[in-house]
């Protein structure tokens, strides 16, 4: 019985890793493609095209061995705009998007990205003065400096 009950959960569970299996680096590249697209003359994004972030061609991008982006670096490389919905990105474990000039209101692309990427260690969007949100101020190991987030602690 213990067998057969153990062989049933197994058949249930394959289903759902190979659902999350289905978050690819192709995804990824959607995801940072957005970013790119937001910053057409950044220079510093030239390399990212196509859809494989993980070939060794694209700066500012780590990735793990199993070809997913674990990593993006975009510290003062002078982004503007909004933060794009990055929360495809499940595998990622570091957003650095520190002193650029990010603006807009980010708590939902920020919360969701959060939710998302459960591996998310670090996030930090210090010195964007642009950028708003005083919701965002009760978040604990998020990097608020230089921001105008109110009430922060």
């Amino acid at each position: 019985m213990v067998y057969k009950l153990a062989a049933l959960c197994f058949l249930l569970v394959l289903p759902v890793q190979q659902q999350v299996a289905a978050q690819t680096e192709a995804d990824d590249a959607t995801a940072l493609l957005k970013i790119k697209t937001a910053n057409p003359s950044n220079t510093k994004l030239s390399t990212w095209t196509g859809s494989a972030p993980c070939t060794g061609r694209w700066n500012l991008v780590t990735c793990s061995v199993s070809n997913r982006v674990t990593a993006v670096n975009l510290m003062g490389i002078g982004l503007t705009g909004t933060i794009p919905s990055l929360s495809i990105m499940n595998a990622l474990a570091t957003l650095a998007l520190s002193n650029n000039v990010l603006s807009g209101t980010s708590r939902a692309g920020l919360m969701a990205l959060c939710t998302a990427a459960t591996g998310l260690q670090t996030l930090d969007i210090s010195n964007n003065p642009k950028l708003t949100g005083k919701s965002l101020s009760v978040l604990q190991g998020l990097c608020l400096q230089g921001c105008m987030y109110g009430h922060c602690r």
